[in-house]
């Protein structure tokens, strides 16, 4: 569990939205500072000292983020910030900018190793008079995970901290025209206490697959009325390291707030899997395992003559003879399932399983790769004696059974030796008292 940090949510508030500038009133050029920060952020990756990192993780961010206030550098692509995730859509509307902080513990080899994540969302705005603005606004990652995260639409005060990264052979982010229905109230109309309408947004609920979707509680005041209002999703895949056992990876979608410019929504109910949508996916995947979230061009229609570009990920499946508590050992199966986007209903994205992909050197090679991986990976459960028999090749099989020997040979060792220090000796009777 990652350990609490009490005041560094409220600091980095502080630093975007109220503080002066008046350290940086003569700002260094853009090469200067960026050489500067980049000494910053390889530190706080790589440093031995987690309060090292979180100290100098401060400074980095207020001066990261006043850097960012000037509009010179909204064109600058900070390069040389190696560790730091830069990316952007093809409409070039905003830039976010993501990294982590990695807890290592110091006394322990098999320790939590948390990961911690922050965010700069650099907007370019343009307010209804026509004057460009350019904001800074900060991604604060949530302390706790609830539960039902995958249903929540939540903002940049409660976000799902991640490693952003650009799809395949695609350097922007992902971005897809949708729509959503807005209640507003009526010219004179009121409530019974007396106050107007607030503004709330809701998603379109349409049909899936022929079959109607279970509807949202729909609010049938006389004094409101549902406006259709279009929507630009961005969709973000990212990285999350969580700890030693598990890693996620997450599919989340990104829009902003039309009421208010300074903050960023994360999460729309727009991901079918079933008729219940979801406002994101997570794959929780063992750390040992490697896991594929990216596009992908999918063989559809008659035949598979078809083609179309969908998020293509490898699909999870628990290890070869592992106990229902190891969930954490999810790892890729060989085969693939997707997401395709589609506009209709206001967009949705709808789940495909054991899809074909269509660049066969890639979807091949790929295939073959994940089940040598997954078959020796389900050969080390330690707990069970796998059947080397259903193993790709013998090869394959002399490697586990070797790996597996050693592995007992040094528990043995280890115990022995614990055994001597205690001054225990085996088979010694108790002494009579």
């Amino acid at each position: 569990m990652k350990r609490k940090l009490p005041m560094l949510s409220a600091w980095i508030c502080g630093v975007v939205f109220l503080w002066s500038g008046a350290a940086f009133a003569q700002m260094k050029s853009l090469a200067t500072a960026e050489a500067e920060l980049a000494k910053m952020a390889h530190t706080i990756l790589n440093s031995d000292s987690t309060d090292l990192k979180f100290e100098l993780n401060k400074e980095f961010i207020t001066r990261f983020t006043e850097l960012l206030k000037q509009p010179e550098s909204y064109g600058y692509e900070f390069d040389s910030l190696k560790t730091i995730s830069r990316l952007r859509p093809a409409d070039n509307s905003f830039r976010i900018f993501t990294w982590y902080i990695v807890d290592r513990p110091k006394d322990t080899y098999y320790g939590d190793y948390a990961h911690y994540y922050f965010g700069l969302v650099q907007r370019k705005y343009t307010d209804v008079s026509g004057k460009v603005h350019y904001l800074v606004i900060p991604l604060m990652e949530m302390e706790r995970i609830p539960k039902g995260i995958e249903s929540a639409v939540t903002d940049n005060y409660a976000w799902f901290g991640a490693l952003y990264y650009a799809p395949r052979e695609r350097p922007n982010v992902l971005a897809y025209d949708g729509s959503y229905y807005k209640l507003e109230s009526k010219k004179g109309g009121v409530l019974e206490d007396g106050k107007e309408t607030e503004q709330v947004i809701t998603f379109v609920q349409g049909k899936y697959r022929g079959r109607q979707l279970k509807e949202v509680k729909k609010l049938s005041y006389s004094n409101q009325v549902r406006v259709k209002r279009k929507v630009r999703y961005y969709v973000l895949m990212g990285w999350n390291g969580w700890d030693h056992k598990a890693n996620y990876k997450v599919l989340d979608i990104m829009t902003f707030d039309p009421e208010d410019s300074s903050r960023v929504v994360f999460g729309a109910p727009i991901i079918y899997f079933d008729q219940i949508p979801k406002a994101r996916a997570l794959f929780k995947y063992s750390d040992y395992a490697p896991f594929s979230l990216n596009t992908g061009s999918v063989k559809t229609g008659f035949l598979n003559l078809g083609r179309k570009d969908m998020v293509v990920y490898d699909h999870l499946a628990p290890p070869r003879n592992a106990r229902s508590t190891d969930m954490y050992e999810l790892g890729p199966d060989g085969s693939y399932d997707a997401l395709s986007y589609y506009k209709r209903f206001g967009g949705y994205f709808e789940w495909y399983r054991d899809v074909e992909v269509a660049d066969k050197f890639e979807g091949k090679r790929h295939k073959r790769e994940m089940e040598k991986r997954q078959a020796f990976y389900a050969a080390q459960d330690s707990a069970t004696f796998p059947d080397y028999n259903q193993l790709s090749s013998r090869k394959m099989a002399r490697r586990a059974r070797k790996a597996n020997q050693r592995e007992y040979k040094r528990q043995r060792k280890a115990a022995e030796e614990g055994i001597r220090e205690s001054g225990l000796k085996i088979g010694e009777a108790k002494p009579e008292e």
